[in-house]
């Protein structure tokens, strides 16, 4: 839990399947009044734009995950992230990541080192996240993603298309 002086408000976004997870999450957005705003619903795109216009930064407590189009459409939309200090999302630059444990009381240092955080600070963040967003392709993304889906199953991964096609030549 958040210090109650800290300046935070929360807004979770996206589908929630389990009900016990449901329940508690509800639970505990209640006992924080209004700095947390439930939306256990499916975020239509042109929702998306507004959600991440309204974040001064993106909150992706993943335990465990492949690749995350999350953190690409945040970091597009220049919002800096804090995330879980796993491999998979090793690539995100430092500069434009929080990086946590994946412990709960690193997640919520990390939340109150974004609170205090200074108005140039989340200016460079964001700069950061926009640079490695349009460095960064979708195809790249896939690339990625079919790497460790491949790595998962013990198999060779496929050539890259364009790289087949030089290759070829």
């Amino acid at each position: 839990k958040l210090p109650e002086g800290t300046a935070a408000h929360l807004t979770v976004v996206g589908h929630c399947g389990d009900p016990k997870l449901r329940s508690r999450l509800s639970s505990l957005a209640r006992q924080c009044h209004a700095r947390v705003v439930l939306r256990f619903e499916y975020i239509s795109d042109d929702d998306v734009t507004p959600l991440f216009a309204a974040a001064d930064v993106v909150v992706l407590p993943f335990r465990q995950i492949t690749t995350s189009g999350s953190a690409m459409l945040a970091l597009g939309h220049g919002r800096p992230l804090i995330i879980p200090d796993i491999a998979t999302l090793a690539e995100i630059p430092e500069s434009a990541a929080v990086r946590y444990d994946g412990t709960s009381s690193a997640l919520i240092a990390a939340l109150e080192h974004m609170a205090r955080t200074d108005v140039a600070t989340f200016a460079a963040m964001s700069a950061a996240a926009r640079a490695y967003s349009s460095k960064t392709t979708w195809q790249d993304v896939a690339a990625r993603t079919m790497a460790e889906m491949v790595s998962l199953v013990g198999g060779a991964a496929p050539a890259h298309r364009d790289r087949a096609r030089s290759t070829a030549k």
